[in-house]
């Protein structure tokens, strides 16, 4: 569904379907098992916001980690976010 009305972001989004690998953020458990990626599907990015499609519903607060991984480059963009 695309947004209809005005635009209020104040960074551009890039419009441009790829992959991220993501996971609720829990500080001192980043090589547990029991901590795992999920790869999710982008939808768009900028510098103020990713939105990507995910199968379970997240708490407005929560903190995230995710590795981006862009078409035009080899290197992962490793990130920490809060659910808005």
């Amino acid at each position: 569904m695309e947004y209809q009305d005005q635009e209020r972001r104040r960074d551009k989004r890039i419009k441009h379907p790829f992959t991220a690998r993501v996971r609720v953020y829990q500080e001192g458990v980043e090589h547990e098992e029991s901590h795992k990626w999920n790869v999710v599907t982008v939808r768009d990015l900028s510098a103020g916001g990713i939105s990507f499609n995910y199968t379970e519903k997240m708490q407005l607060g929560t903190v995230i980690e995710f590795n981006i991984a862009l078409p035009f480059t080899e290197e992962l963009i490793h990130c920490l976010g809060k659910v808005c």
